[in-house]
């Protein structure tokens, strides 16, 4: 009997953040592409999602394989056999392995997700208006430009150093008179992958094709962190269509978005 569309295979010694149910189903729907296996953790047999109805086939490899290898690997080789040739990791992942104690005896497992961030949360929390996140940086597998801009879990991760003009934008679906505007780069963990010369621009206008131009520069990154106070005036009739991270020298790290708050005049 069919209980569910999917099966997600855990093990009882993890931890996870909060709200990662919502987390998961956002990923699920984002995918575009033809998969067998989802993983919300790098490790093991830990978080893997599976549609229901390939869960005959997986568990008859398990079987046929169990004497050969351990099952988690019969795991990852059961993807291609699907025709899912690569793996689909969701990054930041949502598990943590916590136990210590292995099933070979005198064993101690020790493993750990390296890109588990379960500790990692927005702190500031601003209004942060509907927009539409953009950038010429190429981006880190899992580690998406809206990561930075949205209010729950994840930030932004570059796969490049950032070159001079390269940007992070946030064109705003509405124009907005815009109080504060704080965004933070580098985290404890890659205290290095931050801004070091960026500037924090806005424009208030659009050309033909509503693309903003005419930037002008109200702040510049100070150890990875820009804060910027009374952007535009509420009583200002001219209001902000985008916002923009704008790199005005090169640098040699790759660079993470961790948060952009932006706070409105109400």
């Amino acid at each position: 009997m069919k209980l569910s569309e999917y099966y997600l295979h855990l093990e009882d010694d993890v931890t996870t953040i909060e709200g990662y149910i919502k987390v998961m189903r956002n990923f699920i729907i984002s995918q575009k592409n033809r998969w067998t296996c989802l993983e919300f953790s790098e490790l093991g047999m830990i978080a893997k999602l599976y549609r229901t109805h390939d869960l005959e086939a997986l568990a008859k490899m398990v079987a046929l394989f169990y004497e050969e290898q351990p099952a988690d690997v019969t795991f990852l080789n059961f993807n291609p056999q699907m025709l899912q040739f690569s793996r689909i990791i969701r990054k930041p992942t949502l598990f943590q392995h916590i136990g210590r104690t292995s099933s070979l005896k005198g064993k101690t497992m020790l493993a750990e997700d390296r890109f588990f961030m379960g500790n990692f949360h927005k702190e500031l929390k601003g209004d942060n208006p509907p927009a539409k996140v953009l950038t010429s940086l190429k981006v880190h597998s899992g580690y998406l430009p809206e990561n930075a801009y949205n209010a729950g879990f994840g930030y932004f991760w570059s796969e490049s150093s950032p070159q001079k003009n390269d940007y992070f934008r946030v064109k705003f679906k509405k124009p907005q008179s815009i109080q504060r505007i704080i965004v933070k780069s580098g985290i404890d963990r890659f205290p290095k992958d931050k801004f070091y010369n960026a500037g924090l621009e806005i424009s208030s206008e659009v050309n033909k094709t509503n693309d903003c131009i005419n930037y002008k520069l109200i702040g510049k990154f100070l150890n990875g962190t820009v804060d910027v106070r009374n952007a535009t005036y509420p009583s200002n009739s001219i209001k902000t269509h985008c916002i923009q991270i704008r790199v005005l020298r090169p640098q040699k790290f790759w660079v993470i978005i961790q948060e952009i708050s932006v706070f409105l005049w109400h």
